[in-house]
């Protein structure tokens, strides 16, 4: 796969990924699921607390213990 950004002065760059990140040979860690979030948050309109990010980290690393994902949705989104 090749990824091109042109920008807005009109310059190119590209790079050839032959295994995206997340790709079955090249998997994302526990870690990486639990820091997307956090890594996402930094750039939200809507910023979330630490134990929001907390509460969501631990409901991630706990995953395969969770009899649904719609526990993700009652999670205390306001402080």
């Amino acid at each position: 796969m090749t990824v091109r950004v042109k920008l807005k002065g009109g310059a190119e760059h590209f790079i050839r990924v032959d295994k995206a990140f997340g790709h079955p040979e090249k998997p994302a860690s526990l870690a990486d699921g639990v820091q997307k979030p956090k890594a996402c948050a930094e750039m939200s309109v809507i910023p979330l607390s630490d134990k929001q990010l907390g509460l969501t980290g631990d409901f991630i690393n706990h995953l395969d213990k969770q009899p649904t994902l719609s526990t993700l949705h009652h999670l205390p989104w306001s402080d």
